[in-house]
């Protein structure tokens, strides 16, 4: 009775509930963040598919995004430091990159053919981080890579590689520059603000397609749907997803939280299914399964330390793209 009089057993009850319900909020706001992020190819070629073009749709998408980061996190903008300036700005020259590759890719392909071929950059990522750091190349990583390139040739390779589409490279030098971008995130952003290295990268994105737009003009007026698939692109995929990367790696283990990403191609699938009325054939589910597991294989053991100076914590930003 005196110690709920004082207080200190519904405080330390209340911590206790605070971290249980922790643990189950997190990994469910991370799944939702791998929902939307895999709604994100479906939002895009909707946007594309009717009469948005290429580059204004990146625009939109960053330079509002954005506005809404710097707006909402404006304390911590008032001081970017030149590192933080640099990173973001090659972390915004690379990631641009990969959109444009993207989003080309995305309007020759069917959206969830694009979510896949672009995971592997999940695979392709602690190849990298072994190469750059020459660590020892583990046996499951060898293991996921064959699986991923199994699956990426079921699923472009219908006729050998000759019938390798155009769209399909595109995607695919998408996912090994997001898996780059993955690993200039590892080398340069350590011990920096991940809000403001992110602001400084949407910037950069922004401005890059900004002057694209001047010159590849814009597909106004645009249809109600197209201005909902953006503003949805906007403000889910985009700020919210980011918000949710940022406050996940605080409570969560990087390797459940790559586990929980990785479906963000199966997402994609679903929503491409009942949105865009996108067909599954046999050879697309079997290649799917292949890279699944490759993903599934490599997220179950995070690369290891070595001689690395970075964190396992820092090494799980392979996950977030």
């Amino acid at each position: 009775m005196v110690l709920c009089c004082t207080g200190r057993l519904p405080a330390a009850v209340m911590q206790m509930k605070l971290k249980s319900l922790r643990k189950y909020v997190w990994p469910l706001l991370v799944l939702f963040a791998s929902a939307m992020w895999g709604s994100s190819f479906v939002a895009s070629k909707v946007c594309i598919t009717n009469g948005m073009l290429e580059f204004e749709t990146i625009f939109y998408r960053f330079s509002v995004g954005a506005l809404l980061i710097g707006v909402l996190f404006h304390k911590q903008m008032r001081h970017l430091s030149k590192k933080v300036i640099v990173s973001g700005i090659l972390l915004g020259v690379c990631n641009a990159l990969a959109c444009i590759t993207e989003i080309y890719g995305l309007k020759l392909t069917d959206a969830s053919k694009a979510s896949f071929l672009i995971a592997i950059n999940i695979v392709l990522f602690p190849l990298m981080y072994c190469a750059f750091y020459r660590l020892h190349l583990q046996i499951h990583t060898v293991i996921a890579a064959g699986l991923t390139l199994v699956g990426v040739g079921v699923l472009s390779l219908t006729n050998g590689f000759g019938s390798l589409s155009f769209g399909d490279v595109l995607l695919i030098i998408t996912g090994v520059l997001y898996a780059v971008g993955s690993l200039m995130m590892v080398v340069l952003c350590q011990n920096e603000s991940g809000i403001q290295v992110t602001f400084v990268q949407f910037v950069t994105i922004a401005v890059i397609m900004g002057v694209f737009t001047l010159f590849q003009g814009s597909g106004k007026p645009f249809p109600p749907s197209a201005i909902a698939a953006l503003a949805f692109l906007i403000v889910f995929p985009t700020v919210i997803c980011f918000y949710i990367k940022l406050e996940s790696l605080k409570y969560l283990d990087p390797v459940l939280c790559t586990l929980l990403l990785s479906t963000e191609s199966i997402f994609c699938a679903i929503f491409s299914f009942f949105i865009l009325h996108e067909a599954f054939t046999l050879r697309a589910v079997i290649g799917a399964v292949f890279i699944s597991s490759g993903i599934v294989i490599e997220s179950l053991h995070p690369v290891e330390k070595g001689n690395s100076p970075h964190s396992e914590e820092d090494k799980s930003c392979r996950s977030f793209r």
